[in-house]
This record gives C-alpha cells, sequence and structure tokens, in this order.
C-alpha cells in the first residue's frame, strides 16, 4: 500500500470503515463513480489518484483541518516521488555529461 493508501486507511479506521469495499460503496452512493479495480489502484500508488477522489474522501469521512493536510501530503508526495523509470534515466543522464 502507498504512503497515500496507508494514510487514508488510518484514517478510514478512525471512523469505523474497515474494509474498502465500504469506501468503495460510500463513493458511490455519493456521487463519486468508481471501480473496486482503481480504488485499489489509488491506494497501492499504482495509478495518479484524481484530485476529485481526494476531495471526495475527505469529505465523506469529515476530515478536519489536520487530517486534510495529511492527505493533502501523501497525496502530493505519492504524484511527486520520480518512478524506478525516471530513476534511471536521470541516473543515465549523468553520465552522458
Amino acid at each position: 500500500m502507498s504512503e497515500f493508501g496507508r494514510t487514508v486507511y488510518s484514517l478510514m479506521l478512525t471512523r469505523g470503515i474497515e474494509r474498502r469495499q465500504d469506501l468503495l460503496r460510500l463513493l458511490n452512493e455519493n456521487g463519486y463513480p468508481i471501480s473496486q479495480a482503481r480504488l485499489s489502484y489509488y491506494l497501492n500508488g499504482e495509478r495518479n489518484v484524481d484530485p476529485m477522489f481526494v476531495a471526495c474522501v475527505s469529505e465523506l469521512l469529515g476530515l478536519n483541518k489536520d487530517e486534510r493536510r495529511r492527505v493533502a501530503w501523501a497525496y502530493a508526495y505519492e504524484q511527486l516521488r520520480p518512478s524506478e523509470e525516471d530513476l534511471r534515466v536521470i541516473e543515465g543522464f549523468g553520465k552522458v555529461l
């Protein structure tokens, strides 16, 4: 699970939501249509997370200011972290110079 996924999951637990399926149901029932696969991709860091997903999860979980800040930081960190391929390209670039 990604840092973003761990952050969301820990906040889910504080609200008594223990399963991804329950979050999935809440999202779909409240106007954010998402598949189980996409939710897994987001929480596992396999896809860039839709900013609207972050906003919807924050609203649905009723996050306070500090909790929203934690989610925002985890979201931004995951989006900005270079991939393994990017790191190889950067490493190779130094050899060209």
